[in-house]
Protein backbone atom coordinates (compact mmCIF):
# COMPACT_ATOMS: atom_id res chain seq x y z
CA UNK A 1 0.00 0.00 0.00
CA UNK A 2 1.03 3.58 -0.96
CA UNK A 3 1.64 6.11 1.61
CA UNK A 4 -0.90 8.64 2.19
CA UNK A 5 -0.26 12.08 1.37
CA UNK A 6 -0.83 14.27 4.43
CA UNK A 7 -1.28 17.96 3.55
CA UNK A 8 -0.72 20.14 6.65
CA UNK A 9 -2.76 23.53 6.03
CA UNK A 10 -5.59 21.88 4.22
CA UNK A 11 -7.94 24.75 5.40
CA UNK A 12 -5.90 27.42 3.52
CA UNK A 13 -5.88 28.10 -0.28
CA UNK A 14 -2.98 26.25 -1.44
CA UNK A 15 -3.99 23.24 0.91
CA UNK A 16 -7.51 22.98 -0.13
CA UNK A 17 -6.56 23.00 -3.65
CA UNK A 18 -3.71 20.24 -3.37
CA UNK A 19 -5.69 18.25 -1.36
CA UNK A 20 -9.24 18.27 -4.07
CA UNK A 21 -6.20 17.70 -6.78
CA UNK A 22 -5.09 14.59 -4.98
CA UNK A 23 -8.47 13.28 -3.95
CA UNK A 24 -9.49 13.66 -7.87
CA UNK A 25 -6.46 12.04 -8.99
CA UNK A 26 -7.29 9.09 -6.45
CA UNK A 27 -4.16 9.52 -4.39
CA UNK A 28 -5.09 8.45 -0.23
CA UNK A 29 -5.12 11.98 1.74
CA UNK A 30 -5.41 13.18 5.05
CA UNK A 31 -6.11 16.37 5.43
CA UNK A 32 -5.96 17.25 9.95
CA UNK A 33 -8.14 20.05 10.89
CA UNK A 34 -5.98 23.25 12.28
CA UNK A 35 -7.08 22.12 16.00
CA UNK A 36 -6.09 18.50 15.79
CA UNK A 37 -4.21 17.61 18.51
CA UNK A 38 -3.65 13.91 17.44
CA UNK A 39 -1.87 14.38 13.93
CA UNK A 40 1.63 14.33 15.01
CA UNK A 41 0.76 10.73 16.88
CA UNK A 42 -0.07 8.82 14.16
CA UNK A 43 2.44 8.03 10.29
CA UNK A 44 1.91 10.52 8.35
CA UNK A 45 3.27 9.59 4.73
CA UNK A 46 4.36 12.01 2.93
CA UNK A 47 3.55 15.58 4.10
CA UNK A 48 3.33 18.73 2.24
CA UNK A 49 3.31 21.12 4.86
CA UNK A 50 0.86 24.22 3.33
CA UNK A 51 0.77 26.05 7.07
CA UNK A 52 1.27 29.51 6.80
CA UNK A 53 -0.21 32.93 7.04
CA UNK A 54 -0.15 35.77 4.38
CA UNK A 55 -2.51 38.53 4.04
CA UNK A 56 -2.65 39.40 8.11
CA UNK A 57 0.94 38.67 8.71
CA UNK A 58 2.07 42.20 9.82
CA UNK A 59 -1.00 42.62 12.61
CA UNK A 60 0.13 38.42 13.64
CA UNK A 61 3.59 38.05 13.79
CA UNK A 62 3.88 35.43 17.04
CA UNK A 63 1.36 33.50 15.38
CA UNK A 64 3.07 33.82 12.20
CA UNK A 65 6.41 32.47 13.33
CA UNK A 66 3.95 29.92 15.11
CA UNK A 67 2.61 28.80 11.67
CA UNK A 68 5.58 28.84 9.97
CA UNK A 69 8.76 27.97 12.39
CA UNK A 70 7.18 26.57 15.75
CA UNK A 71 4.89 23.68 14.62
CA UNK A 72 7.41 22.78 11.60
CA UNK A 73 10.02 22.42 14.80
CA UNK A 74 7.17 20.45 16.27
CA UNK A 75 7.27 17.83 13.33
CA UNK A 76 10.60 17.85 12.50
CA UNK A 77 10.95 16.51 16.02
CA UNK A 78 8.08 14.39 16.50
CA UNK A 79 6.39 13.43 13.41
CA UNK A 80 6.24 9.59 12.00
CA UNK A 81 6.80 11.00 8.33
CA UNK A 82 8.47 9.20 4.80
CA UNK A 83 9.07 12.97 3.31
CA UNK A 84 8.45 16.51 3.80
CA UNK A 85 7.77 19.12 1.36
CA UNK A 86 7.63 22.76 2.89
CA UNK A 87 6.25 25.39 0.91
CA UNK A 88 7.58 28.28 0.96
CA UNK A 89 7.04 31.79 -1.51
CA UNK A 90 8.35 33.68 -3.57
CA UNK A 91 8.05 36.64 -1.39
CA UNK A 92 11.56 35.12 0.20
CA UNK A 93 13.39 36.72 -3.36
CA UNK A 94 12.04 40.16 -2.82
CA UNK A 95 14.33 42.31 -3.14
CA UNK A 96 17.18 39.84 -4.35
CA UNK A 97 19.00 40.53 -7.69
CA UNK A 98 17.88 36.97 -8.92
CA UNK A 99 15.34 34.41 -8.55
CA UNK A 100 17.11 31.33 -8.70
CA UNK A 101 17.72 28.88 -5.69
CA UNK A 102 21.68 30.34 -5.62
CA UNK A 103 20.44 34.14 -5.25
CA UNK A 104 21.34 35.57 -2.10
CA UNK A 105 18.27 36.94 -0.41
CA UNK A 106 17.83 40.60 1.51
CA UNK A 107 15.71 40.91 4.42
CA UNK A 108 15.78 43.37 6.63
CA UNK A 109 14.42 42.12 10.76
CA UNK A 110 13.93 45.91 11.37
CA UNK A 111 11.30 46.27 8.46
CA UNK A 112 7.73 44.67 9.75
CA UNK A 113 7.01 43.49 6.65
CA UNK A 114 9.98 41.78 6.38
CA UNK A 115 8.69 39.39 9.68
CA UNK A 116 6.99 36.92 6.72
CA UNK A 117 10.77 36.30 4.88
CA UNK A 118 12.57 35.98 7.48
CA UNK A 119 10.24 33.48 9.18
CA UNK A 120 9.77 31.44 5.83
CA UNK A 121 13.61 31.40 5.20
CA UNK A 122 13.88 30.03 9.10
CA UNK A 123 11.60 27.38 7.60
CA UNK A 124 13.62 26.56 5.05
CA UNK A 125 16.92 26.52 6.75
CA UNK A 126 15.20 24.26 9.39
CA UNK A 127 14.66 21.62 6.93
Amino acid sequence: MTAPVTVLGAGGFVGSHLVRHLRAAGVPCQAPARDAADWLRRPLGHVVYAIGLTADFRTRPLETVQAHVCLLRRLLAEGDFASLTYLSSTRVYAGAAATDEAARLVVDPNAPGDLYNLSKLMGESLC
